[in-house]
């Protein structure tokens, strides 16, 4: 199996479980299993302000982060699954043209998160629901374009530094 195929594989299982345990906060508290619930919630709280007003729910209870970081993660996740398809699989990793243009659509993502954050921050216009799901997506969507090539390539430098001997 190529580095490609084992970051590729490694970032997509990661993400997808990522998402998983998101959705299964509200599951597990739905079914009242707190126990699960809340060390999954715990988690979450270190990575995100969890607002119930500013996040989505499911069985009338909030995922286990807000729609900003719900958007972010799923559309990471859709970007991965998706990364196959339009990938250039011809051109080795070092050479691949393609990476500064991605790098500049994932600054560009980023903008209007900014303005989105810095804009309720200062009063002058809050953020809405659509508004955290739009800027959080749109980064969600780009970042895969930029760490799946640089995963790739981090990957590719391990296998070469392990001696043959070792592997497999």
């Amino acid at each position: 199996m190529t580095s490609r195929t084992i970051s590729y594989r490694l970032i997509l299982l990661s993400s997808l479980i990522w998402c998983l345990l998101i959705l299964s906060a509200p599951v597990m508290k739905h079914v009242e299993v707190p126990t699960v619930a809340g060390p999954i919630y715990a988690f979450f709280s270190r990575i995100c302000h969890q607002i119930d007003s500013h996040s989505l729910h499911l069985f009338s209870e909030k995922l286990g982060v807000c729609a900003r970081c719900s958007a972010i993660y799923f559309a990471f996740l859709l970007s991965v699954s998706f990364y196959p398809l339009f990938v250039r699989k011809n051109l080795p990793s070092r050479v691949r043209s393609y990476t500064k243009r991605e790098a500049t659509l994932l600054v560009v993502s980023v903008i209007p998160l900014l303005i989105d954050v810095g804009l309720d921050l200062t009063g002058i216009q809050n953020s809405t629901l659509p508004s955290r799901l739009i800027t959080g997506g749109l980064v969600g969507f780009a970042l895969p374009l930029v760490l799946l090539p640089a995963a790739e390539e981090a990957f590719g430098e391990l296998r070469h530094r392990i001696p043959l001997s070792s592997r497999r």
